[in-house]
């Protein structure tokens, strides 16, 4: 959960959004740094870091509808007032077109009228050339006045004589089509406007409005895929200064409302057909992490207590006892067998209360850690049955209740708990996290404190408080918490990672807040990666840092050092997300949306949260919809290359820049 609410576009980060929109950057040279007390070199440097970090997609727009479902406040379930669809915000009050000529500037391609056309409002001699566009431009116009005194019906047959008179061999005929296409969305025919707004851009392929009300079409008929599809083509066509920036592109709104919906609900549903499964082995042993040791720990290993258990098979206490080392040994997948054994054969043997009770606790703790919070939480109400005081108990529950989703069930046995237990070294700590994953963060700050001067042996409750402090906007605090951890607790791996994201994010809140100069952030870059470093030196397989180090990397533009690393967290943890959604990402920026879709298809199958499922089926949607746009545009896809090559530049002088310099 920690994780999960401070990282980036899981890539988690959260705090990178001030640089999405930094899409026009000037390639960086050694020259920029070696005048750094110029105005003009440090904005440079900054600017391109912030566009490194920020991920400025070559295909720029359904990038940011990625990076904005992870980064950005969730939009509101209600509907809008106008009650539009989101495809309609990427465009104006629909108005039939009375340019003399549609946007784009593809060459004319001959169509045939819509099935609409009525064969008796055609002219019954066959008019010149010249005629004829003369006649169906008066046949617009007054298909315009009728469409703006609100008749589209009568306005309907005008536009279908203009398209039935004007020469087939000339683009302005798209316009014709998009206006009796406008008609028709007023009259709720959306087949009628996807099939006119298909025939306009049979002629003219980038006609922005027949794009615009195809996929408001497409929407209202709940096919948002395809609206998708022509949004992110709409994005594409607006100049690349603009495609990263909602003001000035209204387009990118719509695609991002667009991209949360379809996120939305293919998640839900993937997740629902999921079968329980357990997880990562490093979420296990940093829940366990966050509880003080109330009993002695096994001092029997694993291969002992195995060969006890082959002297004495219906020995349930030696099955609970191997479940406890089979824990410390971190051999996770085998305890849970273990531990139903022990209390099968404890019942069975009619052992104390206090027996059957732990092995109860160890069985459901680990049917928690395999995602069957139901079945957890039927065993704690069983402990509490007997021992309704258990502050283990409650506290376990209420952490059960969290993960299911059930909050106020979950803050009533961490209330119940601290009524019973007001000094307990864990329950403040628990409470706090519900609290800080539900925002309340005054309140989580309140109870880690009170968890870190009750139990000062956890590292857990401190990186929590730091953690918690930095969401606040109170980064001396952090800092100064993060300083006394890592003195604390010099041997925790997960101490100097989290420091050292904390470091790098720190990075772009200072950059919001306009005060970060260029010794600022090489000095803080050296800082995280030191602390990666350190986290590395204590456990060099572990894929959290791994791939915290990777995006630390690709912010530096060590585009070789990236790949490594984030494959490395792979190598050790086939089920690491962060990895996987940052070279998802990475894939998308570069334009390569094939193997964008393949990675996050791979995201997909190794996510366990709806948070995490959300944001992958984001950027496959995004990345999908881009790549069907490409496949069926050259001329798109020319730009995007294009702006892929100045990318890989910017970001090899970038590489320059820091390697000399860091």
């Amino acid at each position: 959960r920690l994780l999960q609410r401070t990282r980036t576009g899981h890539s988690e980060t959260r705090c990178l959004r001030s640089s999405i929109a930094s899409t026009t950057l000037e390639p960086a040279t050694h020259s920029t740094m070696a005048s750094s007390s110029s105005p003009s070199s440090s904005s440079s440097l900054l600017k391109t870091a912030a566009w490194v970090a920020g991920g400025v997609a070559v295909a720029g727009a359904a990038y940011y509808a990625v990076t904005s479902l992870t980064t950005g406040p969730k939009p509101s379930s209600a509907p809008a007032k106008t009650a539009e669809p989101a495809a309609a915000q990427a465009t104006t009050q629909a108005t039939p077109s009375s340019s003399a000529t549609p946007a784009g500037t593809a060459p004319a391609a001959a169509t045939s009228s819509s099935p609409t056309s009525s064969p008796a409002a055609a002219a019954s001699a066959k008019p010149s050339s010249l005629d004829a566009k003369a006649q169906a431009k008066e046949f617009k116009k007054q298909g315009n006045a009728l469409y703006t005194a609100s008749k589209p019906d009568e306005a309907i047959p005008f536009y279908t004589k203009a398209i039935d008179v004007y020469p087939a061999d000339d683009k302005q005929k798209a316009m014709f089509y998009a206006n009796r296409a406008a008609c028709y969305m007023i009259k709720k025919d959306f087949q009628r406007v996807i099939e006119d707004c298909t025939s306009a851009l049979a002629i003219t392929p980038h006609y922005e409005k027949a794009l615009s009300r195809r996929a408001r079409a497409h929407e209202n008929l709940s096919d948002k895929q395809s609206a998708l599809v022509d949004t992110v083509k709409l994005c594409l066509l607006q100049p690349e200064d603009q495609q990263n920036n909602p003001q000035n592109n209204p387009s990118l709104k719509a695609m991002t409302t667009l991209v949360h919906k379809i996120a939305e609900e293919e998640a839900k549903d993937l997740m629902e057909k999921r079968p329980p499964s357990m997880i990562p082995a490093a979420t296990i042993t940093q829940y366990l992490d966050g509880f003080a040791q109330r009993t002695p720990p096994e001092t029997a290993s694993v291969e002992e207590l195995s060969a006890k258990i082959e002297a004495s098979p219906t020995d349930g206490l030696l099955y609970y006892r191997r479940a406890l080392a089979r824990t410390k040994a971190k051999q996770y997948p085998l305890v849970l067998a273990d531990a139903e054994t022990a209390v099968k054969l404890l019942k069975e043997a009619k052992a104390t209360t206090a027996e059957i009770n732990a092995a109860l606790m160890m069985q459901a703790t680990f049917l928690h850690m395999n995602g069957r919070q139901d079945e957890a939480i039927a065993r704690y109400d069983e402990i509490l049955d007997t021992e309704p005081k258990s502050a283990l108990a409650l506290i376990k529950r209420g952490s059960a209740y969290l993960d299911a989703s059930r909050v106020n069930e979950s803050l009533a046995d961490y209330n119940k708990a601290i009524s019973l237990h007001p000094k307990d070294v864990d329950v403040y700590y628990h409470r706090g996290q519900l609290y800080f994953m539900t925002q309340d963060l005054p309140k989580a700050k309140a109870d880690f404190i009170k968890a870190c001067a009750l139990n000062e042996a956890s590292y857990a409750p401190r990186l929590q408080l730091a953690v918690t402090q930095f969401t606040l906007g109170d980064l001396d605090g952090s800092f100064k918490t993060f300083k006394q951890a890592v003195e604390k607790f010099p041997n925790v791996t997960l101490v100097h990672t989290l420091y050292g994201q904390v470091i790098l994010e720190s990075v772009a809140l200072l950059e919001q807040q306009g005060s970060l100069t260029e010794p600022q952030l090489l000095e803080r870059i050296r800082q995280a990666l030191e602390q990666y470093d350190l986290a590395l030196k204590i456990d060099p397989n572990c894929s959290l840092t791994l791939a915290n180090k990777a995006q630390l990397k690709l912010r530096t533009a060590q585009i070789k050092d990236f790949l490594e690393l984030s494959h490395k967290a792979i190598e050790v943890d086939p089920e690491c997300e962060t990895a996987y959604q940052q070279l998802a990402q990475f894939q998308f920026q570069q334009g390569n949306t094939k193997d964008a879709l393949g990675l996050y298809d791979k995201v997909i199958a190794v996510a366990r949260t709806m948070e995490t499922m959300q944001a992958a089926c984001a950027g496959r949607a995004a990345a999908r919809a881009q790549h069907i746009v490409l496949e069926d545009d050259a001329d798109l896809r020319r730009r995007v290359d294009e702006q892929a090559q100045r990318v890989k530049r910017q970001m090899e002088a970038m590489r320059q820049l820091h390697a000399q310099h860091l």
